[in-house]
């Protein structure tokens, strides 16, 4: 009786245990390590942004619970929307490879290590940004794509709209321009 008592113990304690899936409850682990977890997901939506795409994102990043920026309060002037271009993945898990599973309405969550972003982005001189082996939670809610072509075009909108305020209608698409203070 008491091997099978124990042996029943076992098992609920094996199934408990292989029912916890990754460390981060309720996220999920793409090919590559990073970790994802939808909030709303628009199953219908065959649009997903790509590698050379902009999107205009709601973005809060923190780690553990402390926000270290949240795009709603630094570009308040935008509606809170920051504009993130896509580049090729430049290691495994990275925030590019969640961008490109969401469509415009989605909602998500990401984990990243810190390692990697420092590794990358600043070759392993954070100057106190990311504590090393941090886990980095970025918020997204994805709210437009852009192609590259739409935001050169504005780009060179504004250009021309600055060049004609300040007097030189003539100044040709790739000409220098200079700003003089008084």
């Amino acid at each position: 009786m008491i091997k099978i008592k124990n042996a029943l113990l076992m098992i609920c304690g094996i199934i408990l245990m292989s029912s916890c899936g990754t460390k981060y409850p309720g996220y999920e682990t793409n090919e590559n390590g990073l970790y994802y977890k939808f909030f709303s997901k628009d199953e219908k939506s065959t649009v997903k942004p790509k590698v050379s795409d902009y999107v205009v994102v709601k973005l809060v990043q923190k780690i553990k619970d402390s926000a270290m920026f949240n795009s709603a309060e630094v570009y308040a002037d935008r509606g809170g929307m920051a504009q993130y271009f896509i580049e090729d993945f430049k290691f495994n898990g990275c925030l590019e490879e969640g961008l490109v599973m969401m469509s415009v309405g989605d909602s998500a969550s990401f984990i990243i290590n810190s390692d990697s972003i420092i590794k990358y982005f600043f070759e392993n001189d954070t100057s106190g940004q990311f504590p090393r082996n941090a886990m980095i939670t970025f918020d997204i809610k994805l709210m437009k794509i852009r192609s590259k072509a739409q935001v050169d075009a504005e780009r060179d909108s504004l250009y021309s709209a600055y060049m004609k305020a300040a007097g030189n209608d003539e100044q040709q698409k790739g000409g220098r321009a200079g700003t003089h203070y008084k």
